[in-house]
């Protein structure tokens, strides 16, 4: 075949005409080989396993990271109402002696604390799933024609798991001032008894320590939930 071509080409350059019988190749001569094909499933496919691993990974953290922001958003609910009930301490006594009930002065932190979870909520499932396999998809060739299912099951759990981390918390905090007479909420709060933390009961170990390092270990003995707000906030 290749002499066939050779020799047609050689006497088009130098100008003798070639006849169709010239041109024509007898089959025999042809010699193609028959294509292979490599068939692969699509649990093989580099682009659907590398999707795949992506969904592990962001199942995984989804079920760590919930449990972990959940416990944050519960400290900074706790620091937060204990502080905004401190300062509201002169209002609430006030209003007791007008003769307000427990349950009107409450509304007031039941509406800040609830409204937190629920905006969260809200903001979070309207915004975080779009944020989130828009990053993923960058990487991969699935294009934007895509439709995301929301199960309700777990969005209803997780708005219960946050009004408990911030109502239930802030209700917890905001009773223990309630109880209290009238006239002691009208007065300043007065600090905490002093009491021998557990360093101190090691003589050895106390006495080597600075001033500055006994204060601030007092500190995170009696202080329990700044010292945890300070660490994981």
């Amino acid at each position: 075949m290749i002499n066939t071509f050779n020799y047609i080409n050689s006497n088009i350059k130098r100008g003798i005409p070639i006849t169709l019988g010239q041109i024509e190749v007898p089959k025999n001569k042809i010699k193609i080989d028959y294509p292979s094909y490599t068939i692969s499933s699509r649990e093989e496919s580099q682009g659907y396993s590398s999707y795949r691993a992506d969904s592990e990974r962001v199942e995984v953290l989804a079920n760590v990271f919930p449990v972990f922001l959940f416990a944050v958003a519960a400290l900074v609910s706790l620091t937060t109402m204990r502080r905004f009930v401190e300062e509201e301490r002169t209002n609430i006594g006030t209003f007791k002696a007008l003769g307000y009930g427990n349950g009107s002065i409450a509304i007031k932190f039941l509406l800040y604390s609830t409204s937190a979870a629920i905006l969260g909520a809200s903001l979070g499932y309207t915004f975080l799933p779009n944020l989130i396999i828009k990053a993923y998809l960058a990487s991969s060739t699935l294009g934007s024609d895509y439709q995301l299912n929301f199960a309700w099951g777990p969005l209803l759990i997780s708005l219960i798991i946050a009004l408990l981390a911030t109502t239930a918390v802030s209700m917890l905090t905001l009773y223990q001032t309630l109880r209290e007479k009238p006239v002691a909420l009208l007065l300043p709060k007065p600090p905490k008894n002093g009491s021998r933390i557990l360093l101190e009961h090691i003589p050895w170990l106390w006495k080597h320590m600075s001033f500055s390092a006994k204060v601030t270990a007092r500190n995170i003995f009696r202080y329990k939930s700044r010292m945890l707000m300070t660490i994981f906030g």
